[in-house]
């Protein structure tokens, strides 16, 4: 039977952090329990594409889930498993800040069937998340940490960021050494600055400064090696795991799997279609309650979208691409185009070609963007 994950989308958080520019609202209590509303008739309306196909991962992003009621996760998940065939062995994972979680909440999430936490740590300098904007300190990501293995949640990821604000090389290796010792996975993103955001702001006035480039890809690198070292895999550019511990929802993506998202400016790829839910929030519920459709953006993809986009995501991934997979599937013999920049590639120690499969190396991984930009078909 054919697999699918399903992402529910819950905009809410305490504070805004300083570089954040995803879709979240802020001081929005009262309307809460009106999006959870709308949320759950459109799980149920939209089950019609769950016929003949399996549940096998469900997560839970933000925003920060963990900013509202519990009980409210607890409904959404029973009304997922009432309505679309969910696996047993299905992984169930939820985004949490370490401020809002509390020994309440991990028990509702257990119950609901969550075994997978994601904790949003970013740096373990107090100093640091305070020039970023994050409203946790240290000692409650470590109370968190506790609280998932009191209740026997022990497939924990945490978010780690690099190129902050007043960041130093040994800074990152020591907030990897404490990650190390609470998660199995670690994500670990570089800082990207975008417009609009108050940390961009900052760095424009120039009442804040960042690393240089060539820092940050040192640490990167250094970050890298520290983490192998530790026998977390690589296996997405920015995503490290002990062995069984990667998270299979983000594998559904860049594995180029199908996956149907809930909620305002959720996204879904079904059956050969991409499409995106409104981002305004209001109008998200106003839609839902009058039986309206909150898709924005349809787009049916065709036999070139979904060349590209498969190895664009396959080469976010550590085994990279099956270029005989790609020659059954869209008749491209990648390495037959692409033969010259493959050999200027490889030349370089940017990619490997070996055993059928083209990946990008080590090296490559700060570089990859450009690196598949060249690998894309003309």
């Amino acid at each position: 039977m054919e697999k699918f994950g399903i992402y529910v989308h819950i905009p809410f958080c305490v504070k805004k952090c300083k570089y954040c520019d995803f879709i979240s609202y802020t001081n929005c209590q009262n309307i809460v329990s009106d999006y959870i509303n709308a949320l759950l008739m459109e799980i149920k309306e939209n089950a019609k594409y769950g016929q003949d196909k399996a549940v096998d991962t469900i997560y839970i992003g933000g925003g920060t889930p963990s900013y509202i009621d519990a009980k409210w996760i607890a409904t959404l998940l029973s009304t997922i498993m009432e309505n679309y065939l969910v696996l047993p062995t299905c992984e169930i994972s939820i985004e949490c800040n370490p401020n809002s979680l509390t020994e309440e909440k991990i028990q509702i999430y257990k119950t609901a069937g969550v075994n997978r936490i994601s904790i949003g740590l970013q740096a373990k300098q107090n100093s640091i998340l305070k020039k970023i904007g994050r409203v946790h300190t240290l000692q409650q990501y470590i109370d968190a940490v506790k609280l998932c293995q009191k209740y026997k949640i022990l497939s924990i990821n945490t978010d780690v960021m690099f190129g902050l604000p007043t960041q130093k090389k040994k800074h990152i290796l020591s907030t990897l050494a404490l990650a190390t010792k609470y998660s199995k996975h670690i994500s670990m993103y570089s800082l990207i600055l975008e417009p609009d955001t108050p940390l961009y702001k900052e760095v424009m006035q120039g009442k804040t400064s960042l690393p240089k480039e060539d820092q940050v890809v040192e640490w990167y690198e250094k970050a890298v090696k520290y983490l192998q070292k530790k026998g977390y895999i690589q296996y997405e550019v920015s995503n490290f795991a002990l062995k069984g511990y990667e998270c299979l929802h983000n594998l559904h993506c860049w594995q180029y799997q199908d996956y149907l998202g809930f909620g305002v400016s959720a996204s879904s790829k079904m059956n050969g279609v991409r499409f995106t839910r409104t981002k305004h929030l209001e109008e998200y519920i106003t839609l839902v309650h009058h039986q309206e459709s909150t898709i924005i953006q349809k787009e049916v993809l065709t036999k070139v979208d979904q060349l590209e986009e498969k190895i664009m995501l396959g080469l976010r991934t550590a085994n990279g691409i099956d270029v005989q997979d790609i020659k059954e599937s869209f008749g491209y013999d990648l390495v037959k185009e692409k033969n010259e920049v493959i050999k200027a590639l490889v030349q370089k120690k940017f990619v490997i070609l070996e055993n059928g499969f083209l990946k990008i190396s080590s090296k490559g991984w700060y570089v990859m963007n450009t690196i598949i930009v060249d690998l894309l078909p003309n």
